[in-house]
């Protein structure tokens, strides 16, 4: 497997923190899902998205238990962390 991302090295800042039971079964497919599930947290809270004056933007429903693709279908991740394992250096 090859990724390519424009930065040389793993970049030290986290720009995600989020992905869902769909992405875990993309993990599954390369074999890594077990190893991103050790560095990930699910939740169950689900998340409200606000804008900068307060309106609610989004709401997601949590889900206790494994979501419809069987996995968490809320999972937090460090994104740095999570790029040492797509992209091992």
């Amino acid at each position: 497997m090859r990724l390519i991302d424009k930065e040389p090295k793993i970049y030290a800042l986290p720009r995600a923190f989020h992905f869902d039971g769909e992405v875990m079964r993309a993990f599954l497919s390369i074999r890594l899902a077990d190893e991103i599930a050790a560095i990930s947290r699910a939740s169950s809270k689900g998340m409200h998205f606000i804008s900068s004056t307060g309106q609610k933007l989004l709401i997601r429903r949590g889900y206790d238990g494994a979501g419809p693709q069987g996995w968490a279908n809320n999972c937090y991740v460090h994104q740095p962390d999570l790029e040492a394992v797509l992209h091992p250096l």
